[in-house]
């Protein structure tokens, strides 16, 4: 597992090498601009040759940096099934967003097919709220809602899925994971993929699922948007949700208003 100065290194480093690929890709574009025929690209070749095998070797160091990334990712106890009991855990970049784990379509989030996850698993989402300026970051990120939410449209139907809540800090902001999972054969459920339309899992357009058969299978679902609702007391009074105290290292699941740390979240 990385420690944070060393995530912090390479972060860093791959900021420099993005801004860098980037000002060659522009050099790229002029040239391009310069001699848009065939005729001319090919008499003056040797130009972007010279471009190109500046960027080459960056591309190698930025994979390479990547891949180190991913494999230093922590695995975290982040959840519990609410009908198996087993603990949920994930890769998580708990000490900022300004790294690849928040990339918006390409998210590093260790390698998905050996994720652990546990339990009845569907999928994960959650919010954060910044406290602070926006890390500073290099990629497209989506906009995160700064406050717990559900998801009504997943927690009714045929197969509706049971959201856990659960506190967590990434980096100086203040996050809440939600995990939602489902009491139900996995297989049937992805049959009814595009009728349930689940979200991305947190922080991006992109849905991995392992449950619905021992194949390893990403969804890209950019554009599908869902109505989510921020007033949680209902759903709290009814036991429709589960929570996590964020200082439990046991993890018990509770229920319910009392104690319930983002209980009246709708006035926050």
């Amino acid at each position: 597992m990385l420690s944070k100065s060393e995530r912090d290194k390479i972060v860093h480093r791959l900021k420099v090498l993005f801004k860098k690929r980037l000002k060659i890709s522009k050099e790229c574009n002029i040239w391009r601009d310069k001699y848009p025929t065939d005729p001319e690209q090919e008499a003056h070749v040797d130009e972007l040759d010279e471009i190109l095998d500046r960027k080459r070797p960056l591309s190698r160091e930025q994979s390479q940096l990547r891949k180190q990334y991913q494999k230093g990712l922590p695995i975290l106890p982040l959840s519990r099934c609410p009908f198996t009991g087993e603990i949920w855990k994930h890769t998580l970049d708990i000490y900022g967003l300004d790294s690849p784990f928040w990339e918006d379509t390409h998210p590093l989030r260790g390698d998905e097919e050996d994720q652990p996850y546990g339990g009845k698993y569907a999928f994960f989402t959650g919010s954060i709220k910044l406290n602070h300026p926006e890390d500073d970051f290099y990629w497209n990120r989506v906009t995160f809602y700064e406050k717990p939410f559900v998801i009504p449209s997943l927690m009714r139907g045929k197969y509706p899925l049971t959201p856990v809540i659960m506190p967590v800090d990434i980096g100086e902001h203040e996050g809440h994971i939600i995990v939602y999972f489902g009491d139900f054969e996995f297989l049937h459920f992805k049959i009814e993929f595009d009728t349930v339309n689940l979200p991305g899992d947190w922080g991006c357009y992109t849905h991995y699922s392992t449950k619905a058969s021992n194949d390893y299978i990403g969804y890209h679902i950019e554009g599908k948007r869902n109505l989510v609702n921020f007033n949680l007391d209902p759903y709290l009074e009814k036991n429709r949700i589960y929570w996590i105290d964020k200082n439990d290292k046991t993890m018990t699941l509770r229920q319910g208003l009392n104690g319930c740390p983002f209980a009246g979240s709708s006035n926050w």
